[in-house]
């Protein structure tokens, strides 16, 4: 009987010690159930904020665009009024002045008189790898600066054969061209070819 006592013995401690491992992995699994259903939640958390992310970012997309359309609009107003002129070499007085009766001159030459009142601005572009950058000038009015185009393509073929030159007001013969539009010229006209 004693035999049959330790057995019963050694099978309660095997129980007991299944019971135990057994309440151990059913503590096990319902952490493991608590941890999946907070790292469920938290992805369902993430995926909505990924879609309003992707929202907002759809929403400025569309916002940036539209504001690039006004900017094109605007550049596109403010080169309405402007003709680059290239190619024309910087002359010992440099200023506001010099570019001003430059263009005051040109005007003369094709024809169309250019008052300093019809002039809003003028400057010389500076460009990193050429000495002499384009000179922009802007009219007070788009009816002036079509004028100055359409004269300027008028004189060309007219004097074919004797074409203008820097050198008169520089000194020195050198192509020149009037962009009709800035500052991506597309549309060169040659105004003062040598």
């Amino acid at each position: 009987m004693v035999r049959l006592d330790e057995m019963n013995k050694f099978q309660d401690a095997k129980f007991a010690s299944l019971e135990s491992s057994m309440n151990a992995l059913s503590k096990q699994n319902d952490e493991i159930k608590d941890t999946v259903i907070h790292l469920s939640a938290k992805y369902d958390d993430v995926l909505n904020n990924l879609k309003k992310l992707q929202q907002e970012n759809d929403f400025f997309k569309n916002r940036i665009k539209t504001l690039e359309g006004k900017l094109e609009q605007f550049e596109k107003n403010a080169r309405s009024t402007t003709v680059e002129i290239r190619n024309v070499p910087i002359s010992e007085s440099k200023g506001k002045e010099n570019l001003i009766e430059f263009t005051k001159k040109f005007g003369t030459v094709i024809n169309v008189p250019i008052q300093d009142s019809k002039i809003r601005d003028v400057f010389r572009m500076k460009l990193e790898n050429k000495p002499n950058g384009p000179i922009i000038v802007d009219f007070t009015s788009t009816v002036k600066r079509e004028k100055v185009i359409k004269a300027t393509r008028t004189y060309n073929k007219m004097n074919t054969g004797q074409r203008l030159s820097t050198a008169s007001q520089y000194g020195w013969c050198r192509k020149a061209y009037i962009c009709v539009r800035t500052p991506h010229c597309i549309n060169q006209t040659p105004i003062l070819p040598c």
